[in-house]
């Protein structure tokens, strides 16, 4: 097993702070406000994400929702509708896809005016930039728009946005491409491929990590508890995301992933999606569907199952609708990426308490980087809850609410990773276990890892009702500021996972993911390259120059002639105040396990030059340690804090700074990292807000 350390700053970066020790659990200690050990706000504002030592960290959730989280749209009427007598499906149908026929510009809302329509069929939304609307969700039909479902058929979906498609990931262009990272760390956004040539910014890509018996075997088969093991080829890890930047083989993209890729388990590869069948811009607002069924039988199921569905649609919404009476779920998502279902509610469903059945708010496979906020959920077995397994990432519910829950919101099977559960409450429970990140065992189909690399964060239910939260092999949960009996006891034996400040108020910031949307959307950061680079060599080399060397390599050691130190000089051109500065390097360990830790100095002298500076000419540092960071594993983004420095700079009237990286410890690897001439084109950068 490999061993990081890593501290990791908002977007993907590693933040420095010093933590010595192991890291293990931490106590959160009373005090007023509090933050968590994991994650939390430095001086300057900026997020720092504590990683454990097999490098796993809280991710960063604040890509979730409609375009990343933004306001949604509101659409211009072009269509409206009344209610008649008798079924009112084919009239309702014509209009939107009237409006779906319209030049792309032209299209926008079907509006359904106050009343009751009664709709015997399936309302289907087939196009992008179609939104169907109605005057309310209220239950009075004379201010509200009511979709009063009949019929037996229980199997039907009310309303369907998009379609379903057992894979719609599967259309390719071109060829498949190799992951040559050898670790791409949970919170990732870069990696190195084989051949970077066939992608290009703006590209839409499906990231892979093979469902391989060498992860099998290291996630323990699944952790199914007796029942039959995971099979290899079943649960592949996929990610749907955009490209943002590509720097020799080099490629960022636009949201993290959720889970380690491991090359030494599967080897991870990345094609261009073709986007067959997409639907985009679309949405459902401001509906009452509420299915008819035997109001004398509670465990009638010949009715609709779904009030509404979206499928292979991405940046839609659902918002301002309620959904009463299904079988299996209010609204329900699968192959939905970037999308908000906000101020939903979904209530009373009618069948038999029993599984498959009241997944009131259900996210299925290649559902990923989805915002339900502000949903209510009643009487549902689990009312919030991920049942897609591998290919479900990214979901955030948002001050969501459970109401006489009959089992616990979760991730319910399969490794489904990424799920933050933000100010969730359950105030009424009706069975014991409330919410579950945790092993399920031989439960359902071999359930085993229902959720990973999960958070719950500042959520709340009665005391004696559980919040389960246990560590899965090669992964992680969190419960971070938690009320109720917050524990890791479940219903499988496995290792608590991270558990801090149960039933202690005053968690800062109250939000995880409106705190890391607000910071990456409300802190852009300067890029200023490095106008020079150098390390220079103790002992025998001391007086030879390194500069234009490709490299930066640091190591300390007892012996002078091993001992390496890294010299930057950067500009501030165009700055003319700071908020926060840091400096970035791509760097890696040549071997090893054991990290290195790096601090940086300031150097007062900028008067050196890449060209000719040496062990013996290098211009002593500033005496104050300005941070210092641990160094781990491969290649990877690593940030120093430089603020005070670069603040004190500028105040002087300087515009250019100079800074020294040396070695903490004595240790045999060396870190090595990415001059400003390595043809990878991501060497030092200074960041400045």
């Amino acid at each position: 097993m490999r061993r990081r350390v890593f501290l990791w700053g908002a977007g993907g970066g590693l933040a420095a702070v010093a933590v010595a020790g192991a890291v293990g659990d931490v106590a959160a200690q009373p005090r007023e406000a509090w933050s968590s050990a994991w994650l939390w706000r430095d001086a300057s504002g900026a997020l720092v994400y504590r990683s454990d030592l097999e490098g796993n960290r809280i991710p960063d959730f604040g890509y979730a929702g409609y375009r990343y989280g933004a306001p949604l749209p509101v659409r211009p009427v072009v269509r409206r509708v009344g209610p008649v007598a008798g079924d009112n499906t084919a009239r309702i149908q014509d209009a939107i896809d009237e409006v779906s026929a319209l030049p792309r510009a032209e299209r926008g809302c079907v509006l359904l005016a106050p009343g009751t329509y009664e709709v015997r069929g399936v309302l289907d939304i087939r196009a992008s930039g179609v939104v169907l609307r109605g005057a309310g969700d209220g239950a009075d039909p004379a201010t509200n728009t009511v979709l009063r479902a009949t019929g037996t058929d229980p199997e039907r979906t009310v309303v369907r946005l998009g379609a379903y498609t057992a894979n719609p990931w599967s259309g390719r262009i071109g060829e498949r491409v190799d992951v040559t990272t050898d670790f791409v760390p949970v919170g990732a956004r870069t990696f190195r491929v084989i051949d970077a040539s066939g992608l290009a910014v703006g590209h839409n890509i499906v990231i892979e990590h093979p469902c391989t018996q060498a992860w099998l075997d290291a996630v323990d088969g699944g952790g199914t508890a007796g029942s039959p093991p995971w099979q290899p080829g079943a649960h592949p890890l996929r990610y749907n995301r955009f490209v943002t930047a590509v720097t020799g083989d080099v490629v960022s993209i636009d949201a993290p992933v959720f889970n380690h890729l491991d090359r030494g388990l599967a080897q991870s590869f990345v094609y261009r999606w073709d986007r067959a069948g997409l639907i985009t811009e679309s949405g459902i607002e401001s509906l009452r569907v509420d299915i008819a069924h035997d109001t004398g039988n509670p465990q009638d199921e010949n009715h609709a199952r779904n009030a509404i569905r979206l499928g292979n649609a991405q940046d839609c919404w659902v918002r301002d609708c309620t959904t009463l009476h299904f079988s299996l779920s209010g609204i329900q998502t699968d192959g939905t990426t970037r999308s908000t279902i906000q101020n939903c509610k979904a209530l009373d469903p009618v069948s038999v308490v029993e599984g498959g059945k009241r997944y009131n708010f259900g996210c299925w496979p290649h559902s990923q980087q989805l915002l339900f906020v502000d949903c209510v959920a009643s009487h549902g077995r689990h009312a919030y809850v991920s049942n897609g397994t591998s290919t479900v990432s990214g979901v955030v519910f948002l001050d969501c609410v459970s109401q006489h829950n009959l089992a616990a919101s979760e991730g319910h099977r399969r490794w489904s990773q990424g799920l933050l559960f933000d100010g969730f409450r359950e105030p009424s429970p009706d069975r014991e276990a409330v919410l579950g990140l945790h092993n399920r065992g031989n439960y359902g189909t071999s359930h085993g890892w229902g959720a990973v690399h999960s958070v719950a964060w500042n959520c709340a239910t009665p005391v004696g009702h559980h919040i389960v939260v246990q560590k899965p092999p090669t992964a992680q949960n969190w419960a971070i500021g938690c009320a109720g009996t917050v524990t890791g006891d479940g219903p499988f034996d496995q290792p608590a996972g991270r558990i801090e400040g149960a039933n202690q108020a005053d968690l800062t910031p109250v939000s995880l993911y409106r705190a890391q949307r607000e910071y990456r959307v409300g802190t852009p950061y300067r890029h200023h390259g490095c106008m020079a680079d150098a390390y220079v060599r103790g002992g025998a080399y001391r007086t030879r120059n390194f500069g234009g060397a490709g490299e930066l390599l640091i190591k300390e050691s007892e012996s002078a002639d091993v001992r390496r130190q890294v010299y930057l000089k950067f500009t501030l051109a165009g700055e003319t105040s700071v908020r926060v500065a840091r400096l970035r390097l791509n760097a890696g360990m040549t071997s090893g396990t054991t990290a290195l830790w790096v601090g940086v100095h300031g150097v007062p002298d900028t008067g050196w030059s890449e060209s000719a500076i040496t062990w013996d000419t290098r211009p002593a540092p500033d005496a104050r340690l300005l941070s210092s960071n641990p160094v781990a594993g491969p290649a990877a983004a690593f940030e120093w804090d430089v603020t005070g420095w670069v603040r004190a700079e500028l105040a002087a009237g300087r515009r250019t700074v100079s800074f020294v990286l040396v070695g903490r410890s004595a240790q045999v690897p060396v870190v090595v990292a990415d001059s400003r001439t390595t043809a990878t084109g991501i060497g030092p950068r200074l960041l400045v807000s």
